[in-house]
């Protein structure tokens, strides 16, 4: 007799209206679960849609992906736990809706056949279509150690991610201004006066030399919150960009956080949560539900001190970005452009903005439709905090690229709204990240324990990169490593993050 499972359909909602480059509303429903096998393996089906996909086979050559994966709680326990999923077998997907057909990719993650998540994608080109699958992922509820008794409650998650394929690209944007960049990526031509404005040409993941010969990539240390560590190697291991890896399409949103704390037990969450309700920040506790939630769950998450978005990024099996990786994520392979923005050219609006309607359906109003739009110091003063992730993008008078403040491969929001959390190289605890994935799993107390990771205590193991809604517009520029390895401890409310995932 098969055994009652409790199932919980749970998508990463981000609302918005049909338009190109918009906030795409991914939603799983009709999940439900087949026979158990005498692997110890279970189906289970459900239902995919997103607004708004693509797939492009020239060009940038990149698609939007969901990122799917399974968390599951025993009714013998108290506690949620990540679910593994069969690697290279057992999954199927049905095209339903604007696709021929679907693509479901993963990695051997445990090294003997398991999967943490699995990534959906279209099969064949399209563009900005809203898509519909019919997936079965199967779970391996034997090597997770569960019983063919056991009884579950289940969570589906979908997080929309972007493909960035592999390919050599440049760091630091040649940059002749003074004060528009601090201590940005150049390539050292080898004298005691060296020229500051040559970009580094990135053209592979082996070691790079950090120097003052003839081509070694360099960086001044004239900030004071830049790092300390300007000669020696960064080691192959340490995620250079160049190889193909999936990046968040947005920041992580107060209802993806809200998420995430709903499946911690209490002595977890204290160490990811603060009650602060301002600058926009919308998470409520609702003792009766015993839930967290948001009254704007597609608004950026800010106050993601460390380690908080570091935690989230482990317990969805992804991994930290690092400062290479978020300069390839915005340029692409394009050639530099001084003092670029993430859109790709230095044109930024700088009339102040307003909003109209509310929640997450609240739109920009005095939009800029000719320059690039994003929110930063100088145009937040009647909006007073973050916005809602995609914002730029879904607006009426969205014309491409530039105004939807969108990336090379179509990420949002790299310039502006929160910190983007990243992996320094001007450190030595930030040259230690080796590029591990999470695991999924969280230690007893709410942090992320993965070996391969800087420590979740040292200053300098993270910091910040593209700016925030209370920062100048400088900090908003592709190159600009002003907060690389900033404390981050009294300007928590500026700190946002998202995770990105090497390719399988």
């Amino acid at each position: 007799m098969k055994k009652l499972l409790l199932l919980f359909l749970h998508s990463i909602l981000i609302v918005g209206t049909a338009n190109q480059l918009l906030a795409n509303n991914i939603q799983i429903t009709s999940l439900s679960v087949g026979d158990r096998t005498a692997e110890q393996k279970l189906p289970l089906s459900f239902t995919i849609s997103w607004d708004n996909a693509w797939r492009v086979d020239n060009g940038q050559n990149n698609w939007d992906a969901a990122w799917i994966f399974v968390k599951y709680r025993n009714h013998n326990q108290e506690y949620w736990q990540h679910a593994s999923l069969s690697f290279g077998s057992g999954h199927s997907v049905t095209a339903t809706q604007g696709a021929i057909g679907g693509i479901i990719e993963s990695s051997d993650d445990t090294g003997s056949g398991q999967s943490k998540g699995v990534f959906l994608y279209s099969s064949s080109s399209i563009s900005q279509q809203t898509v519909s699958y019919d997936v079965t992922l199967e779970w391996d509820y034997g090597f997770d150690a569960q019983g063919d008794g056991d009884t579950f409650d289940i969570h589906v998650y979908a997080i929309e991610m972007v493909y960035v394929p592999k390919g050599q690209f440049y760091l630091g944007s040649g940059s002749t201004l003074a004060n528009y960049e601090t201590d940005p990526f150049y390539t050292h031509d080898g004298g005691s006066l060296s020229s500051t404005t040559t970009p580094y040409l990135v053209l592979s993941e082996e070691a790079i030399t950090v120097g003052t010969s003839s081509g070694d990539l360099y960086y001044n240390l004239d900030g004071t919150d830049t790092g300390d560590l300007q000669d020696g190697t960064i080691p192959a291991s340490f995620p250079k960009g160049y190889e193909s890896f999936y990046c968040m399409k947005y920041e992580i949103t107060q209802g993806q956080y809200a998420s995430f704390l709903n499946t911690l037990s209490s002595d977890q969450i204290s160490n990811n949560y603060n009650d602060k309700a301002v600058w926009r920040e919308n998470l409520i506790y609702d003792a009766g539900a015993g839930e967290y939630s948001s009254t704007t769950p597609s608004f950026a998450q800010n106050f993601l001190e460390h380690p908080y978005a570091m935690n989230y990024m482990d317990w969805s099996a992804l991994r930290p970005m690092t400062e290479l990786e978020f300069e390839k994520a915005c340029r692409g392979t394009l050639l530099v452009v001084e003092n670029e923005f993430a859109w790709g050219t230095s044109n930024i609006n700088a009339t102040v903005y307003g909003t109209s309607g509310s929640g997450d359906s609240e739109e920009v109003t005095n939009y800029n439709n000719a320059s690039g739009n994003a929110n930063y110091v100088t145009v937040n003063s009647t909006i007073s905090g973050v916005t809602r992730v995609g914002v730029f993008a879904s607006n009426a008078d969205n014309t491409g690229r530039e105004t939807a403040g969108a990336s090379y491969y179509g990420i949002m929001d790299l310039s502006g709204n929160v910190y983007e959390t990243v992996i320094p190289v001007s450190t030595s605890e930030g040259r230690s990240y080796d590029g591990s994935h999470g695991d999924g799993m969280l230690n007893a107390f709410g942090i992320y324990n993965q070996s391969g990771w800087p420590s979740s205590s040292s200053t300098g193991s993270i910091g910040g990169r593209g700016g925030a809604f209370n920062t100048s517009q400088n900090e908003l520029r592709v190159s600009n490593r002003v907060n690389i390895a900033k404390d981050f401890s009294t300007l928590r409310f500026l700190l946002g993050g998202r995770g990105v995932r090497t390719a399988p």
